[in-house]
Parts: C-alpha cells; structure tokens; sequence
C-alpha cells in the first residue's frame, strides 16, 4: 500500500473509494469510486483483514465499557511512497440495522508534495459521510459521492506545500511548546526516547521490521499535528517507510504507525485511552545522560531549518558524515 512496487499502475492524480455499511443496503455497500491498487490494499487492511477480523473474533465486545470507544467517528492519514490516503470513518448501520463496521470514505492523492494542511481534505470527507448517513436510497448516495470527489478536486487543489526544509522554526516551536498542540518537551523527550529505541529498522529499510505503534496526546486541529509528527519522523527514517495516523474525532489522543501496513493496528482504534495511555502522560525512567539528549534535539528540531541532518539515535543528535575516502578501494592493505 503506497509503496513503490505500484508506481507502474498509479499514475500521479486523485483516486477516491466509497466502501462500507449504509442503510440502504442490506450488507455491504459495492465499491463506489475510482479506485487505485493503493485504495483496494487500504480497504483490505482497514475493513476485510482489520475491522472483519476484531468483529468477527468478539475482540472488541469483550472490553469493558470504558476501555473501549463504541462508535466510529475516526480520522486517518497514510504516508507512503505513492502519496497519501485520507480517510474519515463513521457510525453507519445496514438496512439489517448492524452498526459493527462502518462507512468510509478514502482519498488517494499521487503526489510527492508534503501538504501545510489538509484539514479541507478532512473537512470534504467527513461532511459527505454525516450527510450521506442519513440518505434514503443508493442512488442519492451515489449521487452524493460523485458531488464529493468533486469537492475533493477543489480541496485538493488549494493546499499550498511546506517549504523546501519544512515547516519553519516558528511552527515548530509552536509544536514543541505545546501552543497549537498537546505536546510538551517533556512528553516529547519521552516520546523520541520510544522512537529512538523501536525506530532504527527502518532507517534504511521498510521490508524487515514489525509494524510499531505509538499513542501520543493530540488536539485540534489534529491533521496539522499529524503532519508535524510526520515531518519529525520521516526525517529520521527511510522514506519507502509507511506512515499512519489513526485518531477518534471526540478523544484527545491519536495513534501513530510506522511500518509495514498489519491489520492487527486496526484493533487499536477502538481502544479507550483508559487501555491505552499516550505517551506523552507516561512518566519514563531516563537518565540525565538521556534527558539532555533529547533536549538538546528538540533545541536543534526547532532552530535548523534542514532536518536531514538530525538523529534522534546518535548521542550528538546529528547523522554521521559520509566520507568520500570511504568509498574509494584502497590499493593497499
């Protein structure tokens, strides 16, 4: 999914899929949209292998009350090779009246621009599925669909990409301080701390490593602190690398994913923060050695305009040098 393996078959454009339950029919809505490999491996992964597999196997009936979220209401971002996939999940019952699996609706965008924002994207999507909820018939719906992708060409067409080195010091430091995010430095020393430890297989690879999953705090508006956890994350690893954000509209908290697209994550988004703590409200046991470390590269993070340069896993946090000597054979042993 996004991956460069379908470059051949996903020319650079806009794809867009409609899938899920409604009560218009009786199981299962058919496809509607015009669908990239990307977008069939995105259903697969969240619908047939990810949300079929924990409905399916009682995993999510079986919490507690307060450990889990009963209605859908949810965001997704995916980053990958091939673009990016927006998505907005809600609460949609069949004609049967079965309300386990929801309506989605998923926007593929080929492109290799990093977006300022996408909460137009967002916005598209999420009004379409609340409106489309409460249509009567499938040809209402349909009609509704098509007027959506249309007003994700429009969306799509008035953000504006971060600049060549990213988002400024200023937005940042925004982020870092905690003035347009639920972030501090000190629940982002913890955070990097966890990066830097399940993080290193995927500085050079995507293919090796097991899926890894963070839950961090988030707030409004919260594609923006996506975006920001992905430039921050992306700087650090491989960028064939898949990058998820998984968040409940009505909680204060968000999942992130890096790795390979396992089913198994899906099973998370129904998780209350009373299973799952964020990170960033987990007191972690570091050494003063690793505090002044991760201060020192959330300072740098918000002073250098150019984040290829940083590592959160070196003690200097900076990336080794490349020596040109290095690559020469040497005719000497």
């Amino acid at each position: 999914m996004l991956g460069q393996d379908v470059a051949k078959e996903e020319e650079e454009g806009l794809y867009f899929l409609i899938f899920g339950k409604h009560r218009s029919w009786s199981d299962h809505i058919e496809d509607i949209g015009i669908v990239s490999p990307s977008l069939r491996e995105f259903k697969r992964w969240l619908y047939l292998d990810g949300v079929r597999s924990a409905v399916e196997s009682g995993e999510w009936a079986q919490l507690l009350p307060e450990e889990r979220i009963d209605e859908w209401n949810h965001r997704i971002i995916l980053k990958g090779a091939r673009g990016w996939i927006f998505a907005v999940c809600v609460q949609s019952p069949d004609a049967k009246g079965r309300k386990e699996y929801p309506l989605v609706a998923a926007l593929h965008v080929v492109a290799e621009v990093f977006p300022s924002s996408v909460e137009g994207i967002w916005a598209t999507l999420g009004e379409f599925c609340n409106n489309a909820v409460k249509l009567d018939s499938q040809d209402l719906f349909q009609q509704s669909a098509r007027n959506c992708y249309e007003q994700c060409l429009t969306a799509v067409s008035q953000i504006e990409p971060i600049g060549n080195y990213g988002y400024s010091a200023t937005e940042r430091l925004s982020f870092v301080e905690g003035s347009d995010s639920c972030q501090s430095r000190k629940g982002l020393a913890g955070i990097l701390y966890r990066f830097s430890a399940d993080l290193a297989a995927f500085v050079k690879s995507e293919g090796i490593a097991l899926t890894r999953f963070f839950r961090v705090s988030s707030k409004a508006p919260r594609s923006d602190e996506a975006l920001k956890f992905f430039e921050l994350i992306g700087s650090q690893i491989s960028e064939n690398v898949l990058l998820g954000w998984l968040q409940a509209l009505d909680d204060d908290y968000a999942d992130i994913i890096v790795g390979p697209a396992n089913p198994r994550i899906i099973a998370n988004m129904k998780l209350s923060k009373e299973h799952s703590t964020p990170l960033s409200e987990v007191s972690f046991n570091l050494s003063e050695k690793e505090i002044e470390k991760f201060q020192k590269f959330l300072s740098l993070y918000t002073t250098e305009q150019d984040l290829s340069n940083l590592s959160v896993f070196t003690d200097d946090c900076f990336k080794p040098k490349k020596s040109f000597f290095g690559k020469l054979k040497r005719p000497f042993s």
